[in-house]
């Protein structure tokens, strides 16, 4: 959702956005000329949120997010670091007061409400980046290709062997391209 919350801030307030960057995103998730959300991914979520939430101890809260990873993972190839998601989840756990536990339902709320951007996105004159994953089995890459196609001067970086996620084999090729892209900006 974070890269759909930039596309509006970008939107309504171009006067404080020097460049944006989007990541495994849509303009418009309910773009009726493009695939919908996975409803199979959907369902998987839900049906691992409600195994691990009923009792979310710390041990369920980390099983809860390893297992939501490795879905988002879909057919990329690469290791979920099951010691790091543990020690994010503890961080959150104990020293931010948790998970709200409602969270998902609002986004997916907020995602399907929100509509469509193409028309706003297409006035846009800043430094774009549009990145997604080949193997995306949430959010299909048509929806960034859409994006890039959209918004002009974007610039688009399909990843290879990466989800709905970013797998740590390919944090220093993202944040090159986050980093290029902010170089794009004269201000």
């Amino acid at each position: 959702m974070g890269g759909m919350v930039a596309q509006e801030f970008a939107i309504n307030n171009p006067d404080r956005v020097l460049t944006l960057n989007v990541m495994m995103s849509s303009g418009n998730i309910v773009d009726e000329d493009l695939p919908p959300i996975s409803s199979d991914i959907t369902f998987n979520l839900v049906k691992i949120a409600l195994k691990y939430s009923v009792v979310p101890t710390e041990r369920n809260t980390i099983k809860l997010h390893v297992a939501s990873r490795m879905i988002l993972r879909g057919a990329a190839d690469y290791e979920v670091d099951v010691r790091e998601i543990a020690e994010q989840v503890l961080y959150n756990l104990r020293k931010r007061q948790g998970y709200n536990p409602g969270a998902s339902q609002q986004h997916q709320e907020a995602v399907f409400r929100s509509g469509s951007r193409y028309e706003d996105l297409a006035a846009l004159d800043i430094p774009t980046l549009i990145i997604h994953g080949v193997n995306d089995p949430f959010i299909p890459i048509a929806h960034s290709e859409k994006l890039a196609g959209v918004i002009p001067d974007a610039r688009a970086n399909w990843f290879e062997n990466m989800g709905h996620d970013i797998p740590s084999t390919l944090i220093d090729s993202v944040v090159t391209e986050l980093v290029a892209n902010f170089e794009r900006n004269p201000g």
